[in-house]
């Protein structure tokens, strides 16, 4: 079965009807979890660590019907699973992360990486043991992002408000908006430099005519 059939049956049988109930469905999905099973055992002992770690943790939030509503003071740092089936460059597995905001049951994320520490790219900034991080982290600025309260595993510390500010002022400067208005302001503020010379050249003659007189 391709995608496009395993979706239409999705639609038709909805989601009130076991999926185990329809036998081809199901017979597709084991043949599925089989090739998850050949990928997750040739993995290394970190990696397969982090994959048992993962569908542990993801089985636990399912079985507990108490939803995290706890609030994070702002600048916490929180251990949190971003997830193991990740495309690409997300980062995946449990990793520090600066609470930025919440809601309810939402945490606005600035993930953080020890890898990324020192690499010098535009979206990544740098913070250190006296910022609040346990160690020198890189802090991905391109990789802010909402995520479930269920995916926190626990609470390791929080950032210095000096972190905090310059992370917002990082932020801001990557807003195209904030930064038309910046450029905007900028140009206003070399008029007014400008502006101010000329008048100054003014009251100059002036006062030199008066003396004059």
């Amino acid at each position: 079965m391709d995608r496009k059939e395993i979706e239409i049956i999705g639609r038709q049988e909805g989601k009130f009807i076991k999926g185990k109930y329809n036998d081809a469905l199901f017979e597709t999905y084991k043949l599925q979890q089989n090739q998850v099973g050949q990928y997750i055992s040739e993995l290394s002992s970190y990696e397969m660590s982090q994959y048992i770690n993962y569908f542990d943790h993801f089985l636990a939030s399912k079985q507990n019907e108490d939803k995290n509503e706890i609030y994070y003071e702002k600048g916490s740092v929180l251990y949190v699973d971003l997830g193991a089936f990740n495309f690409g460059f997300e980062l995946s597995f449990p990793h520090p992360c600066i609470l930025l905001g919440q809601t309810r049951y939402f945490v606005k994320i600035l993930p953080c990486s020890t890898q990324k520490f020192g690499k010098k790219y535009n979206d990544i900034m740098d913070a250190y043991p006296e910022d609040g991080m346990e160690e020198n982290t890189g802090l991905l600025l391109n990789n802010i992002k909402w995520v479930s309260k269920e995916r926190i595993i626990h609470v390791i510390g929080k950032v210095t408000e000096d972190l905090l500010s310059r992370i917002d002022i990082a932020i801001l400067s990557k807003n195209s908006t904030y930064l038309k208005e910046k450029r905007i302001w900028s140009n206003y503020k070399d008029y007014l430099i400008q502006e101010n010379r000329r008048l100054r050249e003014e009251n100059k003659l002036l006062k030199k005519q008066l003396h004059k007189d």
